[in-house]
């Protein structure tokens, strides 16, 4: 099953991991080195697009309780998901 999630994972694994992006143009390489602040702004950019999801979840789960149907999420992990992506973006709001 696709998540939001799994992206943002991969892509700030990534991001940590070479500090460097690298764009190909003519067959030569040219190397982009973001700065701290930059990457704190990609990240926050992707967890912000996890709310999104998450908005939609929450929504999703409410409609299912109102309407006495199931839910194929478990909102508790998504909901202490969110509590943690929460005080992630507090952190990144400081350095950016």
């Amino acid at each position: 099953i696709y998540s939001p999630d799994d992206d943002i994972v991969n892509n700030i694994k990534k991001s940590l991991k070479e500090n460097q992006t690298f764009e190909k143009t003519n067959n030569n390489e040219i190397i982009n080195e973001e700065t701290p602040q930059e990457l704190a702004q990609t990240e926050l950019q992707e967890l912000e697009n996890w709310f999104n999801y998450y908005d939609l979840q929450a929504i999703q789960y409410s409609r299912a309780i109102r309407l006495g149907l199931s839910f194929d999420k478990d909102i508790n992990v998504l909901d202490s998901q969110a509590i943690e992506k929460a005080c992630r973006i507090k952190e990144l709001r400081g350095l950016i």
